[in-house]
């Protein structure tokens, strides 16, 4: 997530769309005083969006610090143990309406001010994606096709898929609350746009990190069991009617 008080922008950053890939194309031009959060957990290829960029995301520099000690040093259990005590003001995946929140307590009407945008991906897709995410915590990427969409099963059956949704990380009361949304399947060239009225230069998206899941050349559709897509257009009813994402 990131705020920009130089440009006058806000990145809102919802999971498994590239972000941090926007994250770290947009940093780089951030000034001083602007709010960059932490890619959490640390991983290979997260080492810059990990203790490079960050700033100004807690309110005690000791807790920056800490962080980046940690994150250099290869530990997560103390940052972890630091946020459990609600150090950090501002997170990677805060929503739109918390940011609002916060703002309006250091900087009132920056949000009216500000251009607001997000990125959102087929649910299909991102649940792929999410599920082998959280497989390769636990084991060796690529993560398997297979396990991946074992995976999802066990989201369906404790209904933890619900919590996959990014819907309420960028709507308040049910309405779209930021000013744009980037469709993933067009990132690089809404990108383009987006920096163009946020009056940045052609900036292009670096890959932050490869992917979790193993490439197959099957679509996400395809992968996916009937019972399990009816499933996830259930928990992603408001992106299928809002998208009008294909079923």
């Amino acid at each position: 997530m990131i705020v920009s008080f130089v440009h006058k922008f806000i990145f809102v950053k919802t999971r498994k769309v590239a972000g941090t890939s926007v994250e770290l194309a947009l940093a780089p031009n951030c000034g001083p005083e602007d709010i960059i959060t932490p890619t959490v957990p640390t991983e290979a290829g997260h080492e810059r969006a990990c203790i490079e960029l960050p700033r100004n995301y807690s309110a005690l520099p000791g807790f920056e610090r800490a962080f980046r000690w940690s994150a250099k040093a290869g530990f997560e259990t103390p940052f972890h143990n630091l946020t459990k005590r609600r150090l950090m003001i501002y997170k990677q995946h805060m929503s739109a309406a918390r940011i609002r929140r916060r703002l309006e307590k250091t900087k009132p009407g920056f949000w009216n001010e500000a251009f607001s945008f997000t990125i959102e991906r087929h649910p299909y897709d991102k649940c792929l994606s999410q599920a082998a995410f959280m497989l390769s915590r636990i084991m060796p990427k690529p993560i398997p096709e297979v396990a991946a969409v074992r995976r999802i099963d066990e989201a369906i059956q404790t209904g933890e898929i619900e919590r996959w949704s990014d819907w309420k990380n960028y709507t308040y009361n049910g309405e779209i609350c930021v000013n744009r949304i980037i469709r993933y399947e067009n990132i690089a060239d809404e990108f383009k746009d987006v920096s163009r009225i946020i009056q940045l230069p052609e900036i292009h998206l670096p890959q932050a990190k490869a992917g979790a899941r193993e490439t197959t050349k099957r679509p996400s559709h395809e992968v996916l069991s009937e019972r399990q897509k009816t499933a996830i257009q259930a928990a992603f009813a408001n992106e299928f009617s809002y998208f009008q994402f294909e079923t």
